[in-house]
């Protein structure tokens, strides 16, 4: 069954004064000009809703100075059709009105523009075939984060006591002492709202919430194939890293319905500190509901973590009596010490692009990850299992970590 969420959650009108909040100033392409991005997917495998789903007109997310300020880093979705355009650019620093060289770095669904320009550069000019355009700089903020502990994630529309519970769980199991949270077109809430309702835990000592008014992106078909026009999530990821997380002492990238256990006697980020690369990958077990075990949503409409108790387990079979096949396996997460991480690797979801110890799977953590704890924007996430002896395992590891969370 589907249980919707109740409309107690729709905050949209909420004021707050809290400071910590994060706005791109992004550059949008003129629909006058009959110019806009085009998709690479094949027209036979698009959806009916792929137009409206798809990024056609962000030229430019976000601009602003690296962490040591020898340059500027321009972040864009692909250019695709339009990198002639781009190429073509002419690009001017004011004040100085000194005209700028730049290169342009093309990334999986992603791209940076990187430019050279003065030290007391505070807008860019852009003049060519796409338009002319005004770009503000920003400085960079990895200083907010530098030596903290950071829980990095994105979303949109998260019940805040999920966003609450997952942050308290990090700070009590792993030590996380900072959070960076991406709100990707939030409509129950605004992320001033958010950022006033994290601000109330304790014990955080930075938090930022990045307002990220960007389309998510058409997702790829159930086969893995076409993962090729959602650009929202790399982007996130490659801004996360290059405005703030440069000097952060470890990151978690994790989402809201993701908690990391540890099969060692470490914490994650002490783990990583202690690590030969500065990466841990690995991978995890779904916590679904389990029909005549897992409560009822009762009245709120909703559940939290520490409501389940069961786990999938992931089972192998052979193709040919050699390939292994893995059923009910969630894909690959990381954490990293940014300051180890190679210069031109990538962040990505599921791993860490152009980083060969980053590929490397460790046994020490995996996490699980909550069925229902989501708003079944992908696909309906609420319909509970069958109770299966060869299926289900009850998650005494997860159990002892929830008695050891203070829940605020």
């Amino acid at each position: 069954m589907y249980y919707p969420l109740y409309e107690v959650y729709i905050m949209t009108d909420a004021i707050c004064n809290f400071q910590n909040r994060y706005d791109p100033s992004p550059i949008k392409l003129d629909a006058n000009l009959g110019v806009k991005r085009e998709s690479i997917r094949p027209l036979r495998y698009r959806d009916s809703d792929f137009d409206e789903k798809y990024d056609h007109d962000t030229l430019l997310y976000d601009a602003f100075w690296s962490a040591d300020y020898s340059h500027i880093i321009l972040i864009a979705p692909p250019f695709r059709n339009l990198l002639d355009n781009v190429k073509s650019i002419r690009m001017i620093a004011h004040p100085a009105l000194q005209p700028c060289k730049f290169s342009i770095k093309t990334l999986d669904r992603h791209s940076h523009i990187i430019v050279e320009a003065p030290t007391n550069t505070e807008t860019i000019e852009l003049l060519g075939s796409l338009g002319n355009f005004q770009v503000p700089i920003k400085k960079n903020l990895c200083s907010l984060f530098s030596g903290k502990k950071v829980l990095l994630t994105k979303s949109r529309n998260n019940i805040v006591d999920w966003i609450k519970d997952w942050a308290c769980f990090y700070r009590d199991i792993h030590k996380a002492d900072s959070i960076l949270i991406y709100d990707n077109n939030s409509d129950l809430y605004s992320a001033d709202y958010l950022a006033s309702q994290l601000s109330e835990l304790s014990e955080f000592s930075q938090i930022v919430v990045v307002d990220w008014p960007f389309k998510f992106g058409p997702q790829g078909d159930s086969n893995n194939r076409h993962w090729d026009s959602d650009y929202c999530e790399f982007a996130i990821l490659e801004h996360a890293r290059r405005m703030f997380l440069s000097k952060a002492q470890g990151v978690v990238n994790c989402d809201i319905d993701e908690l990391l256990v540890s099969n060692c006697d470490m914490n994650i980020f002490d783990a990583l500190e202690r690590s030969s690369s500065g990466v841990l990958s690995y991978r995890g077990n779904w916590m679904p509901g389990i029909e005549g075990h897992t409560r009822s949503p009762g009245n709120s409409g909703f559940l939290r973590h520490r409501d389940f108790e069961y786990y999938t387990r992931v089972t192998k079979k052979f193709k040919y009596g050699l390939l292994p096949r893995y059923s009910n396996r969630c894909a690959k997460k990381w954490s990293v010490v940014p300051s180890r991480c190679p210069e031109n690797s990538q962040w990505a979801t599921h791993r860490i692009k152009g980083w060969l110890p980053a590929y490397a799977l460790t046994q020490s953590f995996a996490y699980r990850h909550f069925k229902e704890i989501s708003t079944s924007w992908k696909y309906a996430r609420r319909d509970r299992e069958i109770f299966d002896l060869k299926s289900h395992a009850y998650d005494i590891q997860i159990k002892n970590l929830f008695n050891r969370v203070n829940w605020e």
